[in-house]
């Protein structure tokens, strides 16, 4: 059962105006005290971590594979795109000591774009030359979940950094909450598209589930 509650948004939110009348639903939002939990220490991943590889194909013309582990060196991550020659470029990330949150992540593609999460930067890759077309350094985010439209638009979520956060093509933040307005929402781990919505699944006290609109960004929890 989805609960509605009535606050408005918070001026730390940063969107895209959208005309149209507001919803008596919560706004994700910079406001309110804390929202993650308090952390110990990192936990070291172990050296023995197997290699971990995806691969996706784009257009039937490319794939692109991310490969990521992790070694007494550090955390290792790099991306491949292959056409049906072979390979046409890669992108290895430098090798940080290896913390509780990775510091890499594939967070999606389009027919003409990569976007990755390098170091807390959400990076835009050209598919076919490996160029960087954009990347949001005043807007930190880390691992958490991404899911890309049908339009290449990004939505992606982090532990630290950003709650949530929705991206166009060409790079313009459309969306950004650096907290979520509830204390108990937390640990976003997984995203899908629901109709008009993005529910977000989180590892919070009772692994809540936010259902964030589309376009003007209000939300229930279920």
């Amino acid at each position: 059962m989805l609960l509605a509650m009535a606050v408005t948004a918070a001026a730390g939110c940063v969107s895209k105006p959208v005309e149209q009348d507001r919803t008596e639903e919560m706004t994700l939002s910079e406001a309110g005290e804390e929202t993650m939990p308090s952390e110990e220490e990192s936990e070291v991943v172990s050296e023995e971590e197997s290699k971990s590889e995806m691969a996706s194909e784009v257009n039937g013309v490319y794939q692109v594979s991310f490969e990521h582990n992790y070694d007494e060196s550090g955390e290792h991550a790099a991306i491949i795109v292959n056409d049906a020659d072979g390979e046409v470029w890669r992108y290895e990330t430098s090798v940080p000591e290896v913390a509780q949150i990775d510091a890499y992540a594939m967070l999606g593609e389009t027919a003409t774009s990569v976007y990755f999460l390098d170091k807390g930067v959400v990076k835009s890759f050209d598919i076919t030359t490996g160029e960087v077309q954009w990347e949001l350094t005043d807007y930190p985010m880390s691992t958490g979940a991404s899911l890309v439209d049908e339009d290449g638009t990004l939505y992606v979520t982090g532990y630290f950094g950003s709650f949530y956060m929705v991206v166009s093509p060409a790079g313009e933040v459309l969306h950004h909450c650096p907290e979520a307005a509830e204390e108990d929402l937390y640990w976003p781990y997984q995203m899908e598209f629901v109709g008009d919505k993005v529910r977000i699944y989180c590892e919070s006290n009772e692994d809540a589930i936010v259902l964030v609109n589309k376009e003007d960004y209000t939300y229930t929890v279920e």
